[in-house]
């Protein structure tokens, strides 16, 4: 070992003898290689000691901007997903009103093809990457006793989507009554206009309704639910309103078609 050791300073002295420069550009490059180091952990969020005399930690407000950036980029890119939604709904209720509807589709088919494009675009566009949450969508037209039920919905189990039936002093029929939105952050409070299904599997905390207008008569409510207690945001209900603002169209056209003219004259006879 004394041996190699020996043989190992030789070696040095000969290769940085009269050569002092090279000294330092061996020193100068394992510096930077230690900063590239350092920095690369910091940026990790890891606090990094040098030799025990040194000790980096992360900026916090650099890391605050980090995270307030990629919150504003998600943001954004949700908006753009949101303004996509509303421009396919706008451009299927044009076909439905010109008549021109897809090649091999009748209107019954038509008309279920494109909620099933609407309603769980809306399921997605409502998800939080930073919450676990799990929503339901449905649309509800006004029967002839007063009683809502559901035209169309996602999340609901088969025997739920047909055989749903809110009361008129439902949360949905005050939203179809008044022609007033709806938004509680937990149904389960006093006061509440939530009505329960004592066959339901899940228990579901918040929800918002929205009333789709056509003139001054309201021809049916969208409605959505959260799991979690105070699962919308205002920019949530902003996004729905518009959402249901495009739908009256597409579900105003769909009501003059058989066999939903009953429903037609019931919306119409509203006061």
């Amino acid at each position: 070992m004394d041996k190699l050791f020996t043989w190992i300073t030789e070696q040095l002295n000969m290769i940085f003898s009269g050569r002092p420069w090279l000294f330092l550009l061996l020193f100068a490059a394992m510096a930077v290689l230690a900063g590239w180091y350092v920095v690369r952990r910091i940026r990790q969020g890891d606090e990094v000691s040098v030799l025990g005399l040194l000790t980096f930690r992360p900026n916090q407000a650099a890391g605050q901007r980090l995270c307030e950036v990629a919150r504003l980029q998600e943001s954004l890119k949700q908006r753009q997903q949101m303004l996509a939604l509303l421009q396919a709904i706008i451009m299927e209720s044009s076909k439905a009103l010109s008549g021109h509807l897809q090649a091999g589709y009748t209107s019954a088919e038509y008309r279920k093809a494109v909620y099933d494009f609407v309603l769980p675009s809306l399921l997605t566009l409502l998800a939080k990457p930073d919450r676990a949450n799990a929503h339901r969508v449905a649309l509800f037209l006004p029967a002839a006793d007063g009683t809502m039920r559901m035209h169309e919905g996602i999340g609901f189990s088969p025997e739920g989507k047909k055989e749903l039936v809110l009361p008129p002093d439902s949360a949905a029929g005050y939203v179809c009554r008044t022609g007033e939105p709806y938004c509680s952050g937990d149904v389960t409070a006093p006061g509440s206009r939530f009505c329960s299904n004592p066959k339901a599997s899940k228990r579901y905390h918040s929800l918002l309704c929205l009333p789709i207008r056509c003139g001054p008569h309201v021809i049916g409510v969208l409605s959505v639910d959260g799991r979690e207690r105070d699962s919308f945001v205002h920019e949530d209900q902003e996004f729905l309103t518009y959402v249901a603002n495009a739908l009256s169209l597409f579900l105003y056209i769909e009501l003059q078609q058989p066999p939903l003219e009953e429903a037609a004259r019931i919306m119409q006879s509203q006061p």
